[in-house]
């Protein structure tokens, strides 16, 4: 019974995570620029909007501020700043959070809306 036990637990981290690399190559992140953080997301998986609520979830912190940019190609992130015009226009979800307003927004260009 304890041997039947143990693989369960078993079972269950390693399910945990295999899920986590499997998420982890969907998104990545590749630059911070002060509360803004740079993500890019599999080019395969960019109209998938769960990938990005994945991301938002992980890199959020309840109640700070918060600025995620993403975009599908790494080419595309900017290096300097400001951005420039083509870099602005390859952002295809943008999410903003204010931790003392609430507010919260969730840009997604596949979006239906």
């Amino acid at each position: 019974m304890l041997f039947l036990h143990y693989r369960l637990i078993f079972i269950f981290i390693g399910a945990i995570f295999f899920s986590t690399l499997s998420y982890a190559q969907d998104w990545s992140v590749v630059g911070k620029r002060g509360i803004m953080t740079f993500v890019v997301v599999n080019k395969e998986r960019e109209k998938d909007e769960t990938v990005y609520q994945e991301a938002i979830n992980s890199l959020s912190v309840d109640g700070d501020f918060c600025k995620i940019l993403f975009w599908s190609n790494k080419k595309d992130v900017p290096t300097s700043w400001p951005m420039t015009k083509d870099e602005r226009k390859a952002i295809i979800a943008d999410y903003f959070y204010n931790g003392n307003s609430g507010e919260n927004k969730f840009y997604f260009k596949y979006s239906n809306n």
